[in-house]
Parts: C-alpha cells; sequence; structure tokens
C-alpha cells in the first residue's frame, strides 16, 4: 500500500529484482553514499552520537543494521561503514542517548522538555521514566547532566 512504499521512499530503500534497471541501481548507490556521508559529518559534529530514527538519517541507519543483521549489506558497504567505527549493535544506552537526541529535536522545535502524550506517545513514556528514575535516586549522574544540559524539567 501507498503508506509502506512511502516508508521505503523515506529511507532510501534499495530496490533488486529481476526488472531493476541499471539507472536505478546507480541511483540507488549514489542515496547511499550521499547518507553515508551525511552519518560521518553527522557523527564528527555530534560528537559520535548517532541520529534520532525519527530523522531520515537516522531511519537510514536503522535500516543499515537491519541488512547488515539479514547479511543482505554489500561486503564494501560494511567495509565503508566499519571505516567510520559504525556501531552495529545497539545497547542500551546507545538507545537512551538516541532518545536524548529525539528529545533535543523536540526542544528545539517546541521550547520545552514535555512532549505532548497524544502526539509523542514514545517519546513522552521515555521523559516520564528519566523523571521518575530522577524522584526515585537511581538516575546516574552521567544521565542527570546530559538531561541538565538540554534543560530537562526535574522541577514538574
Amino acid at each position: 500500500d501507498n503508506i509502506r512504499l512511502n516508508y521505503l521512499k523515506e529511507i532510501n530503500f534499495i530496490w533488486l529484482g529481476k526488472n531493476i534497471s541499471q539507472k536505478k541501481i546507480e541511483e540507488n548507490n549514489k542515496i547511499w553514499f550521499e547518507n553515508f556521508e551525511k552519518l560521518k559529518n553527522y557523527l564528527k559534529a555530534e560528537n559520535n552520537i548517532y541520529p534520532s530514527q525519527k530523522i531520515p538519517l537516522g531511519k537510514w541507519v536503522k535500516t543499515q543494521r537491519m541488512n547488515f543483521k539479514k547479511g543482505s549489506l554489500d561486503i564494501d558497504r560494511i567495509e565503508l561503514l566499519n571505516s567510520i567505527n559504525f556501531v552495529w549493535v545497539v545497547d542500551k544506552d546507545t538507545q537512551w542517548i538516541e532518545k536524548l537526541e529525539e528529545l533535543k529535536i523536540y526542544f528545539k522545535k517546541y521550547g520545552n522538555s514535555l512532549p505532548n502524550y497524544n502526539e509523542f506517545k514514545s517519546l513522552r513514556n521515555w521523559v516520564d521514566r528519566q523523571y521518575y528514575s530522577y524522584k526515585k535516586g537511581t538516575l546516574s549522574d552521567k544521565r542527570f547532566k546530559l538531561l541538565n544540559e538540554i534543560k530537562f524539567d526535574f522541577t514538574r
């Protein structure tokens, strides 16, 4: 359906099959290398913090991880990603940092750190977990400092 097709286009899905043209292959390669360069620049600018999966580059990163896990990522592309120390497996700390990045984007757009539950359910749940961890005294100093840097509201 159109929703799935649009999602695949949004993440620059690489179409393969017997009816694919050379032009389409070249276009897909061009898009892949453009995203690779964008990722290199993003990681350099953001101190090796990966983009949120809510933005196209973050979705592209997720697709590379999925393709790698399925064994469908070209060895040349694996080597290029390895050359920038690409993180293939996302641990809990990485997931936490990705949510923090998502909150930063939200904060820039809306000017607060308390997303509307109806519109941003996943992010709001994460924000609530950080708040309750802080209240219970279980939020690490490192995470507290990172949240404090983006003016996280610990007072609500």
